[in-house]
C-alpha cells in the first residue's frame, strides 16, 4: 500500500460519523426522498469511495444547492477522495519523470549508449531534415533539382553563422530552444547535449510534481482535522481551492453556462492535469520500443541467414571441428583426470605388481598379523571371549572391524586414570594406533 492510500484511509477513519449515525435515529417518515438519497450517498462515502461512489457524491452535490449538514459532509468526503486521487496522480507523474531521468542519465554518461541512441533516432532525424529541406525550398520558390542537392548549394541555402542552420535544428531540435552561439559540431556531442537537455527538463517536471504532492500531503492534515469536527462549507471550499492550486490547471467557464461546484471542477481538472502531463512528457520520454529495436530487427535476420549459410556450406569442416573438440575433451579427461586418480588409488592401496607402493605387501601383512595378535590377546585375557568369538576376530580384522575393542575403550574412558593404571585403556589405545598404521 502506498503512502497516498494510507493517508486517504487515515482521513476517512478520522472523519466524524455523527451525521451518518444520526440517520439511524431519524425515522424514515420524517425524511423526504431527497434526504434519504443524501443519507444513502453519505453512507457510501464512509470509507475511501470507489469511482462509482465518487460519481454519486458529485451528482448529489450538483443536484443539491443547500448547505445542510448532509451536503457539507458529502462535500468534505468528496474533497478528501479528490485529495487522494490528486496525490496518487502527482506521485505517478513524479515517478514516471524520475524513471525517464535515470534512462537519459545512462545514455548521457555512456559513449556507446549515446551512439546507439543516435543510430536509433537516425531515421526520425532524416525524416525531419528532409521535410524541413523541402518546405524551405517551396517557401523560397526554388525547384527541387539535382543541383540543389549538392553540398555547396545546401550550404548556401542553409548557412551556419553564429546560430545553427535550419537543417541542423531539424536534425537536433534542442538547438532551436537554447539559441546559443556556441554549439558543438560533432553529431555525438550534439546527441549528448540533447540527452542532457531532456534530463534537465524531466528534473524540472519531477521537482514540480513533488512540490505539489508535498503541498497536498501537508494540507491533508488540515483537511483531516476539519472533517473530524463539525466544519462549514467555507472550510471545505478553502481546501478545494488549495487542491485546485496544487493541480495548477486553469479552466474557463463558457458564458451562459452555470458554474459547476468546486468539487466537480477539481474532478474535471484532474483529467486535464493528466493531459497536460502527457503533453509535457511527449517529447521527453525515451524512444518507443520499435524505434529502439529497429537496428536489431533489421540486422539480426540477414546476419542469421549469412551465419547459417556459412555453417551449411562448411558443414564438413564444422563436423571435423566438432569431432576434434570432442576427442580433445575425451583425451584430456582420460589422460589428466582418470589416469592420475587411478594411479593414486593404486599407490595408496598398494595395488599392482610393479607400480609404486606406499608400503610393501609383506610389511602390510606383518602389520595386519600383529594387529590380529594384539586383539586376540586382549579378548582372551581381559574380555573373556569364547573360542568362537576368538575365531571371528580374524575375519573382523581383515574387514577393519574393531567394534569389540572400541566398546572396551568407551568403557575405559569413563574413568581414564583408574583404567590407565589397572585397566585396558593403554592396550586398547595401542591397538587403535596399530590399526591406523
Amino acid at each position: 500500500m502506498s503512502f497516498v492510500n494510507q493517508r486517504t484511509r487515515e482521513i476517512f477513519q478520522t472523519a466524524s460519523t455523527d451525521v451518518i449515525d444520526s440517520s439511524l435515529v431519524i425515522g424514515r417518515d420524517e425524511q423526504n426522498s431527497a434526504q434519504r438519497a443524501l443519507r444513502k450517498t453519505l453512507a457510501g462515502l464512509n470509507t475511501p469511495p470507489t469511482d462509482q461512489q465518487l460519481f454519486q457524491g458529485l451528482d448529489a452535490l450538483d443536484d443539491n444547492t443547500s448547505d445542510g449538514r448532509d451536503t457539507v459532509s458529502i462535500s468534505g468526503r468528496v474533497t478528501a477522495a479528490l485529495y487522494g486521487r490528486a496525490m496518487d496522480e502527482l506521485l505517478r507523474q513524479s515517478l514516471e519523470a524520475d524513471d525517464e531521468i535515470h534512462y537519459w542519465l545512462e545514455v548521457e554518461r555512456s559513449r556507446y549508449r549515446t551512439m546507439r541512441f543516435l543510430l536509433q533516432t537516425f531515421p526520425l532525424r532524416i525524416q525531419r531534415l528532409t521535410t524541413t529541406f523541402v518546405s524551405s525550398l517551396r517557401h523560397r520558390n526554388i525547384p527541387l533539382t539535382l543541383s540543389t542537392l549538392r553540398v555547396g548549394s545546401i550550404r548556401r541555402l542553409f548557412p551556419t553563422t553564429q546560430h545553427p542552420s535550419e537543417l541542423l535544428v531539424a536534425a537536433f531540435p534542442h538547438l532551436g530552444i537554447h539559441h546559443s552561439s556556441f554549439f558543438p559540431d560533432s553529431p555525438l556531442s550534439l546527441t549528448r547535449d540533447e540527452c542532457r537537455l531532456r534530463r534537465k527538463n524531466l528534473e524540472a517536471i519531477r521537482n514540480d510534481r513533488a512540490l505539489r504532492l508535498g503541498l497536498l500531503a501537508m494540507t491533508s492534515h488540515d483537511l483531516e482535522y476539519s472533517l473530524s469536527h463539525t466544519c462549514s462549507q467555507t472550510e471545505i471550499d478553502q481546501h478545494t481551492q488549495l487542491l485546485r492550486l496544487a493541480l495548477n490547471v486553469h479552466q474557463g467557464v463558457a458564458g451562459g453556462v452555470s458554474s459547476p461546484k468546486p468539487q466537480r471542477k477539481v474532478f474535471n481538472e484532474l483529467d486535464e492535469c493528466k493531459l497536460i502531463h502527457n503533453e509535457d512528457m511527449s517529447l521527453l520520454r525515451r524512444p518507443s520500443w520499435i524505434m529502439r529495436s529497429w537496428p536489431r530487427l533489421l540486422l539480426v535476420p540477414p546476419a542469421t541467414y549469412l551465419f547459417l549459410r556459412y555453417v551449411y556450406n562448411s558443414r564438413e569442416s564444422v563436423k571435423q571441428y566438432v569431432h576434434d573438440a570432442v576427442e580433445t575433451m575425451r583425451s584430456f579427461w582420460q589422460s589428466w583426470v582418470l589416469e592420475p586418480i587411478h594411479g593414486i588409488i593404486l599407490t595408496v592401496r598398494t595395488g599392482g605388481d610393479d607400480g609404486l607402493r606406499v608400503i610393501s605387501k609383506d610389511a602390510l601383512k606383518a602389520d595386519m598379523e600383529s594387529l590380529e595378535r594384539m586383539t586376540f590377546d586382549l579378548g582372551k585375557e581381559k574380555l573373556g571371549f569364547t573360542r568362537a568369538q576368538l575365531d571371528a576376530i580374524h575375519d573382523q580384522i581383515q574387514q577393519g572391524d574393531l567394534s569389540s575393542v572400541l566398546r572396551v575403550y568407551e568403557e575405559d574412558i569413563k574413568s581414564p586414570i583408574r583404567s590407565a593404571m589397572t585397566g585396558t585403556l593403554i592396550r586398547s589405545l595401542l591397538i587403535q594406533v596399530q590399526k591406523v598404521k
